[in-house]
């Protein structure tokens, strides 16, 4: 909620009351001393001011009934008290004349009742019901008031369409006056029609103009009774403009569907809009000229502050309708009825043209303080780089020729709300390329244009992209985030507002910490594993941790993983969770190294380790197996003697070799040179056993010969 201007003068129970024109017609009520007002003014949003109306009410009236009166434009003020006294009396503000008339009195004076108006076909009724009398007693009663009425068969007309006016209600036989004024500022239109039999009127002498000139026109009737002397109005436009958005949930599971464009609010059983996610708008104008040249302001919600003061982003920027949506691809879907266009058609337009959207130049001041301070200085654009999605608008049907700055509607850092707006200029297509997008004959073609761009919902995360806790599109305060195509042509009587509820919007996902523990040593042949903890995340984790090792000596985990396994986290609440992988058991030794990666779940963002990770290391040692031997004990001189080497509780089938050295004779402590050095392969006999036998051996010499043998290892 912003602020406007002030009222002329302080009241309560007083009516409000939308006009025709756009204004408001505040009427009645009673001042701080309890004095009831026969004064009114109006209400302009465009100057945000109220006006003195200069002709007073007929009485003074407070806590009556003020409303438009359907298909007329006049402004019904009825019941209510003055002085303490039911006012028993009833009077309409003509905003033709500036001035209020009384109108019949009603049967019953009432004030606290009902009252709501009847469609076709009893067009020209009010139907006021109950209340309270008097003396506080409610009241049965009901009663009708009649009046006359005008309306449109259509409420927006393709250039060259004849309009047709009709009403109801005025004088048989009067004669009526018909004056149509439009906001192009060409002259007005004066018409006449006589009121038939029953009251009825119809006229079909106006047709919007040929060339389309009057496209985006606004067009303001009224009709005056000569003999009644009631007036009535009624306004229409020329030419069609639509604005839809794109709901991409489709049955209400949170995950995103390719588009399908609706013109209503998005709400959460039809989103799956993150933080971050870019909603994607579509624009549709039609009633146009080819080559002719036309101009759209966007306008967004982008701040708002809560009760407390705190700034809260919604649209912080605009994006390419794609950025996280399925949204081009479906622009020829769901058409409006009134673009009269088929997906056949759509398909054929020309293009697209792009345009790339500017940076935004706005950054908080540097002096904002307190619930504030963490954003002073924080600039749009560093969201915009944190971004990688393309930055454009996107056109069928034309070329966009022209894009302005972003200007900010009010100061984000002071105000209650503000909002972001540019302003887009393009060219309608012409000559061949124009076919699909323009229909009529040649010398009358009606072009259509279709204009596709992203919103991007603001992040309230603690990195580059977003803007801090809390601060996000969906903590947004109020029940919506407006995008609004805000201005055709400069002319905003065909303004349209389109909005997402903040509940509509996932908040950012909870990162939750990723810790891991591998098996820190294991010989060959025996089992590592490893473990994972998450902490930190956001309710019950669920989703999958998936491990995977590399090696042996693999320091940059490049290779191809030898094992992968993923295992569903087992949530310990709050936020955290483990799981274990299944056991693996090298066949080589040397360094493996692990990585495990969360899958993340609706909650909680997906998160990895790296390679060579704290705790994410596992040794496979080489085994070492018992090595015995056995000599030739006794021989004589000129005899041969040998050695037998046995290898066990190795791993594997064994490799390498064993080498026999001799010492001697007598050499006590195999001190001296060998005598003989005989490697020889091991023969395995599998499962970390083997044997060798060393060649035999001559001595020249009786003594003690001493033997020993070295085995070479293996990879294992």
């Amino acid at each position: 909620v912003s602020p406007a201007g002030p009222l002329n003068v302080p009241r309560t129970l007083a009516s409000a009351a939308l006009l025709l024109d756009g204004t408001v017609l505040v009427a009645g009520g009673q001042t701080t001393t309890g004095e009831d007002l026969d004064s009114a003014e109006v209400y302009d949003a465009a100057t945000n001011a109220f006006a003195w109306l200069r002709a007073p009410m007929g009485t003074a009236r407070s806590g009556h009934l003020g409303v438009q009166l359907l298909n007329n434009g006049k402004v019904l003020i009825s019941g209510g008290t003055s002085g303490g006294q039911l006012v028993p009396s009833a009077e309409v503000y003509d905003p033709v004349t500036g001035a209020f008339q009384v109108v019949d009195s009603p049967g019953t004076a009432r004030r606290l009742f009902g009252a709501n108006f009847f469609e076709l076909p009893y067009t020209g009724t009010l139907l006021a019901t109950g209340g309270l009398d008097g003396a506080k007693a409610p009241l049965a009663s009901s009663e009708v008031l009649f009046y006359p009425t005008l309306r449109s068969d259509k409420p927006t007309y393709a250039p060259g369409e004849t309009v047709t006016l009709m009403g109801e209600g005025w004088l048989p036989g009067e004669t009526v006056a018909i004056n149509i004024r439009e906001s192009s500022g060409d002259p007005d239109t004066n018409l006449t029609v006589t009121a038939d039999a029953q009251g009825a009127i119809t006229n079909t002498e106006f047709q919007t103009n040929p060339n389309r000139s009057d496209v985006g026109v606004r067009f303001l009737v009224t009709a005056s009774g000569q003999q009644s002397r009631w007036t009535a109005q009624a306004v229409f436009t020329d030419g069609n403009r639509t604005f839809d958005q794109c709901k991409d949930d489709t049955n209400d599971d949170n995950v995103k569907d390719p588009c399908v464009w609706i013109n209503g609010s998005i709400n959460p059983g039809i989103s799956a809009y993150h933080e971050g996610d870019s909603v994607a708008f579509r624009i549709w104008l039609d009633g146009l000229t080819p080559g002719s040249t036309h101009t759209v302001t966007i306008r967004n919600d982008f701040t708002k502050q809560t009760s407390g003061g705190v700034i809260v982003l919604g649209y912080d920027y605009l994006t390419h309708p794609d950025a996280t949506e399925t949204a081009t691809s479906q622009r020829c879907t769901d058409i409006p009825g009134p673009i009269g266009t088929s997906p056949t058609a759509c398909a054929g337009m020309s293009g697209p043209s792009t345009i790339t959207i500017p940076s935004d130049t706005f950054a908080f001041s540097s002096s904002l303080s307190g619930v504030n301070a963490a954003l002073a200085s924080q600039a749009v654009a560093t969201r915009e780089t944190a971004n990688p999605a393309l930055k454009e608008i996107v056109l069928f049907g034309g070329t966009l020729t022209g894009i302005t700055s972003i200007s900010k509607v009010g100061d984000p850092n002071t105000a209650s709300d503000s909002q972001s707006q540019l302003t887009i200029t393009f060219t309608v297509s012409s000559g061949p390329d124009s076919a699909a997008a323009c229909t009529g004959p040649a010398n009358n073609k009606n072009c259509r244009v279709n204009i596709l761009f992203g919103g991007h919902l603001a992040k309230g995360t603690t990195d580059a992209s977003g803007w801090g806790s809390g601060r996000g599109a969906s903590s947004f305060p109020g029940s919506s985030i407006s995008m609004r195509m805000h201005l055709i042509d400069g002319d905003s009587s065909g303004a349209v507002n389109r909005s997402i509820q903040p509940a509509a919007v996932i908040p950012p996902l909870a990162t939750p910490t990723l810790t891991t523990t591998g098996t820190p040593t294991a010989p060959v042949g025996g089992s590592i594993s490893d473990t994972a903890t998450l902490a930190g995340g956001s309710g019950t984790l669920g989703g999958t941790i998936t491990f995977t090792l590399y090696g042996p000596n693999d320091a940059t985990c490049g290779n191809a993983a030898i094992f992968t396994n993923p295992k569903t986290v087992v949530s310990s609440g709050g936020g955290a969770g483990t799981a274990i992988s299944d056991p693996f058991t090298p066949s080589q030794a040397g360094t493996y190294r692990w990585r495990a990666s969360y899958s993340g779940d609706t909650n909680n963002a997906a998160t990895a380790t790296a390679c060579n990770d704290l705790g994410e290391t596992s040794l496979v040692t080489q085994a070492t197996p018992i090595l015995t031997t056995l000599a030739t004990p006794t021989v004589l001189v000129t005899g041969s003697i040998s050695d037998t080497a046995t290898l066990a509780g190795g791993s594997g089938t064994l490799g390498g070799t064993i080498t026999f050295t001799l010492y001697g004779p007598n050499d006590a402590t195999c001190g001296n040179a060998a005598i003989f050095t005989n490697p020889k392969t091991v023969v395995s006999s599998g499962g970390g056993a083997g044997t060798a036998i060393s060649d035999p051996f001559t001595p020249s010499q009786a003594g003690t010969y001493r033997w020993r043998a070295s085995y070479s290892g293996d990879t294992n």
